[in-house]
């Protein structure tokens, strides 16, 4: 059967007005080609419960039909709401109409989810059910070892399964949209226990929460990072905010934008994964960050693939030569760590050192570990 993909155009809706007779149209996107299926568009900035509603006819009208919805900034319905009403596929809109083709085409390509059907069913709103965990990974100085932060890994506690790996739920997080309210959580929770670490007489910290390009989306991910922040009087300084390279591929100047404002609130911001997506030296020009993180796939084979190395190289003088602190992550050998303290890098992450820790524990290896300044 021909997929079925709701989005938002007057020029398709109107000739499948059968079907979607109960539409208000209005045109944000322009039409849009998936390959040569014919494609249904019907605009889903609709009242509370009228998304729903559009999907359940859809569903009666073509029963075999791959269902697609994409939700745009200004709708009312929720990704829970759809799938319940039968869409098979939830997605955000991204930040620029261009990459949207793109976007459908990889939802309807890929491969059906093959894991325990529960944790697609209860993804949605497990953030407000309370069963999301941060687990905390320290980063090290490189010469000394001592913790200059961590970063905020999150995981899924879920009631029948148990912890739920982060490779099967985070997708699905950001292919439903739900990436967003659990990214909310994660900053709140993370400047919370940044602050519990304090009242305990632990030394301060950065503590370090990824964002999700689809945190960039409308207002920007600036409410959610001010709100962490006024709740846990959390220094802004102590935060920082990880983005990867895909961040780019989005409408820059919107972007740019976005992180000046999170510049302007006094957090720091390090690109990660770096070298890995779609680099630009461009970027680094226009993007105020402070920290470039190597990815763990250099890394891996820093000591035994000169391609690779040389690659790391290359990022570590060209963090050095912008003024930007430089991290590698995913080091799991002494080997690698004294390679990388030959180069400079300022700080290292990894199993060499620690596993992502639960609170706690994290805040027993801050303790016996010291930190090798003052957090400013």
């Amino acid at each position: 059967m021909s997929p079925v993909l709701l989005s938002s155009s007057t020029s398709l809706v109107e000739s499948v007005r059968g079907v979607l007779g109960l539409v208000r149209c209005a045109a944000t996107l322009g039409q849009l080609a998936c390959g040569d299926e014919p494609v249904v568009l019907v605009d889903l900035s609709l009242r509370p419960g009228e998304g729903a509603e559009l999907v359940r006819e859809v569903r009666r009208a073509r029963p075999g039909a791959s269902l697609v919805a994409l939700l745009g900034e200004a709708s009312n319905s929720t990704p829970a709401a759809l799938r319940e009403a039968g869409a098979d596929r939830v997605l955000g809109l991204p930040l620029h109409p261009a990459l949207l083709e793109d976007t459908v085409t990889e939802a309807l390509e890929r491969q059906p989810f093959d894991g325990d059907p529960r944790i697609l069913r209860d993804l949605a709103g497990v953030a407000e059910r309370g069963e999301l965990r941060l687990h905390y990974q320290p980063r090290v100085e490189a010469e000394t070892g001592a913790v200059r932060g961590f970063e905020a890994l999150m995981r899924w506690e879920h009631p029948e399964l148990g912890l739920v790996h982060p490779g099967l739920f985070i997708p699905l997080a950001e292919a439903t949209g739900e990436v967003v309210a659990m990214g909310a959580w994660a900053l709140r929770e993370a400047c919370r226990q940044a602050r519990a670490w304090d009242a305990l007489g632990l030394p301060s910290v950065h503590v370090a929460v990824n964002l999700s390009p689809l945190q960039f989306r409308g207002e920007g991910p600036v409410p959610a990072v001010e709100a962490a922040l006024a709740e846990s009087g959390l220094p802004a300084d102590r935060l920082e905010l990880e983005f990867t390279e895909s961040l780019m591929a989005h409408d820059t100047t919107e972007v740019i934008a976005h992180l000046q404002s999170l510049k302007r609130l006094g957090t720091r911001l390090s690109i990660d994964d770096f070298g890995t997506g779609y680099s630009s030296l461009s970027y680094l020009r226009h993007f105020p960050v402070d920290a470039l993180k190597i990815d763990k796939a250099f890394v891996d084979d820093l000591t035994r693939d000169t391609h690779a190395s040389a690659i790391v190289t290359a990022i570590v003088v060209l963090g050095q030569s912008l003024g930007l602190g430089v991290v590698a992550e995913g080091v799991e050998t002494e080997r690698q760590a004294a390679f990388l303290r030959v180069l400079g890098v300022d700080e290292i992450q990894g199993y060499l050192y620690s596993r992502p820790l639960p609170a706690d524990e994290a805040a027993a290896f801050l303790a016996a570990a010291g930190v090798s300044a003052p957090a400013s």
